[in-house]
């Protein structure tokens, strides 16, 4: 009968341990993360491997006056699935979207981290996919799909398959990886990168457009990380555009081609057809369709955002 009461003694000193200690132990990693000499990634581990025991302490944390803090516990409350800590995040990327503003490159970090984590394998996992960055294309496929065929809801393994594809030049095989991604986190800005360059590589720039708008509205830095991306889309709309208006041109008959704008003929002998000198967009219509881009013509268009193409003005 001692015994068993000492045995019962005992698991209540550990519950009664775990219940104080690990809390306290929760606001002590808290107040380190606004430490800049402690090491931050130990102590999120730290309050991610406390559960709900770090609960009161992260919720104490979004609420300190430094924004990074709020932010470190931010990632962790979203690495559970926490949508208060998403929000937190996707907030602060898109406040501080400016290519230089750390505290949008960390809010950017973080969520991909947080992508990277969530319904995955476990870290060791994880780092051996990423040490085979560098190996064959069939030594990397291969874990990849063990990996996500024991984890099928990690959408940020299907954008590490994609992206593997995008180094062979398989748009069929990006576009599908991205959708399967994007049909579960259609917030994903990397998926929608990705399927953007699959739109691109069949020749479908409309498409591959309006992915680059989106994931630019979420992520604003995107349009300097991946301004070369957008400058090739822009281009393959205006060649886009102006082999619709070759086609256009064949069905009208001759007579109505004799068209004055502004005193110039612009059809006949390809002569005084107005082009943009900064751009080399082709007519007043590419211009108001993608918004205020050419300081020649100068129309916006409200149907459209200017998101990613601010960044050609650079």
């Amino acid at each position: 009968m001692r015994s068993v009461f000492l045995t019962c003694s005992f698991f209540m000193l550990i519950g009664l341990v775990w219940a104080v200690g690990t809390p306290l132990l929760a606001l002590l990693c808290v107040k380190q993360l606004g430490d800049p000499s402690a090491d931050h990634e130990s102590c999120i581990a730290s309050l991610d491997r406390a559960g709900s025991g770090a609960s009161f302490a992260l919720e104490q944390g979004m609420k300190d006056g430094s924004p990074q803090v709020r932010l470190r516990c931010a990632r962790v409350l979203a690495s559970r699935g926490d949508s208060k800590g998403m929000d937190v995040l996707f907030e602060t990327l898109r406040k501080h979207g400016a290519e230089d503003d750390s505290l949008g490159a960390l809010a950017e970090a973080y969520l991909i981290a947080v992508w990277d984590q969530r319904d995955g394998p476990p870290q060791p996992t994880r780092a051996k996919i990423n040490s085979l960055s560098h190996s064959d294309f069939e030594d990397q496929i291969t874990v990849l799909n063990d990996a996500l065929e024991k984890f099928p809801g990690w959408v940020a393994g299907y954008v590490r398959r994609g992206q593997l594809y995008q180094a062979k030049g398989d748009a069929l095989e990006i576009r599908r990886e991205a959708l399967t991604a994007l049909a579960v986190q259609p917030e994903n800005f990397e998926a929608l990168t990705l399927l953007a360059t699959a739109y691109l590589k069949l020749n479908a720039p409309q498409q591959a457009f309006a992915c680059l708008d989106r994931a630019a509205r979420i992520n604003p830095r995107m349009q300097y990380t991946h301004s070369e991306l957008i400058r090739q889309t822009v281009k393959a709309l205006d060649a886009e555009r102006a082999r619709r208006r070759r086609e256009k041109r064949k069905e009208i008959p001759i007579a109505e081609l004799q068209i004055r704008k502004d005193g110039a003929d612009i059809f006949k002998g390809g002569a005084d057809i107005p082009v943009c000198p900064k751009y080399g967009l082709a007519d007043r219509n590419v211009c108001s369709t993608f918004g205020n881009v050419c300081s020649t013509f100068g129309n916006v268009c409200s149907s459209h955002s200017s998101h990613i193409l601010n960044s050609l003005q650079a």
